[in-house]
């Protein structure tokens, strides 16, 4: 058996998921796709691959979307300040979210960070919260602070919506 090099394991793992959706869509007699996946630190990297593996189910009459936070999708959720119950002070929200990256114990990963921030307000992070807050969250603000990946995300959305 050949040894597939590490950096294409995402490409082929892609490949495997879309295909999956793409029988689970068709069974459901729907043939649109929208996919999530947190860049990590790759945004352009893991952006382009997952397009060019829609490109290969557009030419099969799918409608696909791409969903990828520029390094997680909880930096998304720690973009407006309204979205919140109060304004946050300790911590307050970062200027720009999508630009916080650390190893998985720093104040500067999203996961961290959203925790940090919710504990002031007795919350946890859970679905329902993260759900909570995306629902209050504009998306003018969304756009001026996480313009690179929500930016992407939404230019696409209005593509994906007209078919």
């Amino acid at each position: 058996m050949e040894n597939v090099p590490k950096k294409n394991s995402s490409i082929l793992k892609n490949n495997k998921m879309l295909t999956a959706l793409a029988g689970i869509a068709l069974k459901e007699g729907n043939k649109n796709i929208a996919y999530h996946q947190d860049a990590d630190g790759k945004y352009e990297s893991v952006y382009n691959s997952l397009t060019n593996e829609f490109k290969r189910l557009k030419n099969s009459g799918f409608n696909c979307l791409a969903i990828v936070p520029k390094e997680m999708i909880e930096a998304w959720l720690l973009a407006d300040i309204k979205a919140y119950p109060q304004k946050p002070q300790k911590p307050a929200l970062p200027f720009k979210p999508e630009e916080l990256w650390g190893n998985k114990d720093s104040k500067k990963h999203p996961k961290v960070c959203i925790a940090e921030v919710l504990k002031q307000f007795n919350l946890d992070p859970c679905s329902d919260v993260f759900f909570q807050i995306a629902e209050k969250s504009s998306v003018e603000t969304l756009l001026k602070h996480c313009s690179v990946s929500f930016g992407k995300f939404y230019t696409d959305l209005q593509t994906f919506i007209r078919g």
